[in-house]
């Protein structure tokens, strides 16, 4: 889990949005120290890219 302070989550958002979506990153934020908010990819869209690239083959 990564942890961003307020000010780089603002800084670095879109940076911050690909790796929840596209690597499954959970992303913890702060203010003046203390976690806020938890940013991470829903586990049930996360297991429906799973068995989609299973699929394949």
């Amino acid at each position: 889990m990564k942890t961003l302070k307020k000010q780089e989550l603002k800084e670095r958002i879109e940076e911050v949005l690909r790796m929840v979506e596209e690597e499954g990153k959970t992303i913890e934020v702060t203010n003046q120290g203390r976690v806020v908010a938890l940013h991470n990819y829903p586990l049930a869209i996360r297991r429906s890219r799973y068995r989609a690239s299973n699929d394949k083959g």
